[in-house]
């Protein structure tokens, strides 16, 4: 059922079978392909999955980081928790951008309020080294104490080794 609808051209059942098909060398084209078409189709995990594979040079495709952050734009805009955090920390290392910190706060602070863990540690890293925003110990923690709640093990490590 899923295939035909993939057939069809129906962007989550080709996302769908994408997924199922880029770990395999053999059959990576095709699930590129399909990614590539769900994503101009609009959509977000689509877009997401293939800025991640671009931005590492994954499942077969060429690296290309810019081209990432394009994906990661469109994702983000449609609220796309993962591309929200992974277009923040482009920002944040200026990744295939150039480095724009209001920009990362801001993104990664959407990304927190959608439940993302990894957001939550970033701007805990940010408030406690002062990137982007005042250096702020206690805001840290906070950051770290709510992705560690969420089972983010690099926020446990902050919250269990901080000195007291």
């Amino acid at each position: 059922m899923i295939r035909l609808a993939c057939e069809l051209g129906d962007p989550q059942a080709q996302c769908a079978v994408a997924t199922g098909l880029i770990h395999n060398p053999e059959s990576q084209q095709e699930a590129l392909r399909l990614f590539n078409l769900s994503a101009e189709q609009g959509d977000a995990l689509s877009q997401f999955r293939l800025g991640s594979l671009l931005l590492n040079g994954d499942g077969g495709v060429a690296k290309d980081e810019k081209e990432a952050v394009r994906w990661f734009v469109s994702a983000a805009e449609q609220g796309q928790r993962e591309a929200m955090t992974c277009l923040a920390a482009c920002y944040l290392n200026a990744i295939g951008t150039e480095q724009n910190l209001e920009e990362a706060v801001r993104i990664f602070r959407l990304a927190a309020d959608k439940g993302s863990p990894e957001a939550l540690y970033n701007l805990g890293l940010m408030y406690e080294h002062g990137v982007g925003v005042k250096k702020d110990k206690e805001e840290a923690q906070r950051h770290f104490r709510l992705a560690s709640e969420k089972g983010d093990v690099q926020a446990q490590f902050m919250v269990t080794n901080q000195p007291k």
